[in-house]
């Protein structure tokens, strides 16, 4: 980030350096005190006080690594991969760098769910006590093993090497260095047009970014569970994955300055066709991994076209922006609308599994179908 501003008053380089600092630590400050604090406090409740310098010791080395790392990968990912235009490859690196990190995300959850299937299991893990984190592990429960004594001195040396960098750094004016060519302009029909670039925007918020991953990522997931057998279980799981999309497309339909559409020669059921072509897209995406697994994901399609539809429509006449936290009410309202359109077919599939089981897609897809009439009137729709 830049603080050239600061240097408009009347404060020394070391001063601004303790501003750039202190802006950082912001960021950081809750979750490193926490868990600085009661890592160690935990750990001394549960092996004793022999824990507590061990414990102080790993949990500060690791903050310290974690930091460093985060700082140099954002600096690399906002220099040459955010804040590159008109690069191709720059937006697949972007999209990538997305999806990775969202992997990771959902990620927590997988290890977690590893570390208590073996803990089940009784493994032992300390024969791997020279591989982090085990080796922290071992050490912060006072256990002095050779090889995780050993191991774990390496990353606290590299964790007070990191540190003296960052200090260096700090003091250091950090700026987004962007690169300038030659602008070149590609015409596109207006709905093609629309979609590119809400897509180009989209990537270049990681937040936003993650939100479109997520119900890909869960389909991925959900798609391999054994347990995915039967129509109450496939329904609830494919709901489930769908809680997302109309977010999704809320987000897409916020994006619009509804002042500069107003100037351009562009009709408004131009830009909604455009958002309810991406939120179809979003959800091709879930489509494609559970369409294996169960056809209700199929099925479901045309209400997934009236929810992008009825979003987008709901999204221009309330006038919301992209910041939904600001306008909760009319979010709110939104949010109703779409989830009622959404599972009203998967609705009809339980009220049918209960009365005749075997035509529950029968009734889910005339349900999705019996709403399209409703779609048409929101793209369709000029006033």
């Amino acid at each position: 980030m830049s603080f050239d501003l600061l240097r408009t008053l009347p404060l020394k380089d070391d001063e601004i350096a303790v501003v750039r600092f202190m802006v950082l630590f912001r960021i950081f400050d809750i979750p490193l005190v926490v868990i600085a604090v009661f890592y160690p406090l935990i750990t001394c409740y549960f092996y004793g006080i022999k824990a507590l310098i061990p414990s102080i010791l790993s949990i500060v080395s690791l903050e310290i690594i974690s930091i460093y790392i985060a700082i140099r990968l954002a600096r690399l990912f906002y220099e040459k991969i955010a804040y590159s235009t008109g690069s191709t490859f720059s937006t697949i690196l972007r999209v990538l760098a997305y999806f990775l990190w969202a992997i990771a995300f959902m990620g927590i959850y997988m290890a977690s769910s590893l570390v208590e299937m073996l803990s089940k299991k009784n493994y032992n893990l300390m024969k791997y006590d020279f591989i982090f984190p085990v080796n922290y592990a071992t050490i912060s429960c006072g256990i002095f093993d050779f090889k995780a004594v050993i191991s774990s001195a390496v990353f606290i040396i590299l964790s007070y090497l990191a540190y003296k960098k960052l200090c260096s750094e700090l003091s250091k004016e950090a700026k987004i260095r962007v690169q300038t060519g030659k602008m070149k302009i590609k015409v596109s029909k207006p709905i093609v047009a629309f979609i590119k670039k809400d897509l180009r925007v989209v990537t270049r918020n990681p937040g936003a970014t993650l939100l479109i991953f997520m119900p890909m990522i869960e389909a991925i997931f959900m798609s391999y569970l054994n347990v995915m057998k039967g129509f109450l279980i496939q329904a609830m799981i494919t709901s489930v994955v769908m809680g997302f999309l109309p977010m999704v497309v809320l987000i897409f339909s916020g994006m619009e300055k509804r002042e500069l559409l107003k100037t351009l020669p562009v009709k408004n059921r131009t830009v909604r066709v455009s958002k309810t072509v991406i939120g179809c897209l979003v959800y091709l995406s879930v489509l494609i991994p559970l369409i294996f697994r169960t056809f209700i994901s199929l099925a479901l399609f045309p209400a997934v076209l009236t929810m992008s539809a009825a979003s987008s429509y709901m999204a221009e006449k309330l006038d919301i922006s992209r910041n939904i936290q600001t306008e909760s009410i009319k979010a709110i309202l939104v949010f109703l609308v779409c989830y009622t359109i959404l599972y009203a077919p998967v609705i009809c599939g339980f009220i049918v599994h209960f009365l005749k089981p075997s035509y529950e897609l029968v009734a889910i897809t005339l349900a999705g179908i019996a709403e399209l009439p409703l779609a048409v009137w929101f793209l369709a729709n000029e006033r």
